[in-house]
């Protein structure tokens, strides 16, 4: 399958954005879109989904101008993963897309 695979409005505080299936693999883009003035936002994947920590972050603080967008890379997460986002105005709204398969 694939598309848009979740979506949501920011708060400061992290909020989970996607949980890979069980016994699924998927390949993942996160967008972010900025409806206010500059900001920085984050962007993390908990293996297993375990508790958040900083060694998780694929974007730390990373500063997204006023109205405009910013994008991860595209990266890859399996059963039970589960990527959390924030950004630190809050007004900014996170779409994760992508392709999910079973796992072999």
């Amino acid at each position: 399958m694939s598309g848009i695979l979740g979506q949501l409005d920011s708060t400061a505080a992290l909020q989970d954005l996607y949980v890979c299936p069980e016994k699924t693999i998927a390949t993942v883009k996160v967008i972010v879109s900025n409806r206010g003035g500059a900001t920085t936002f984050k962007i993390l994947v908990a293996v297993g989904g375990v508790a958040s920590e900083v060694k998780q972050e694929l974007a730390s603080d990373t500063p997204v101008a006023a109205n405009e967008p910013g994008s991860s890379v595209s990266f890859v997460i399996s059963s039970d993963d589960v990527i959390r986002v924030s950004s630190a105005s809050g007004n900014c709204s996170f779409t994760a897309t992508g392709e999910t398969r079973a796992e072999n």
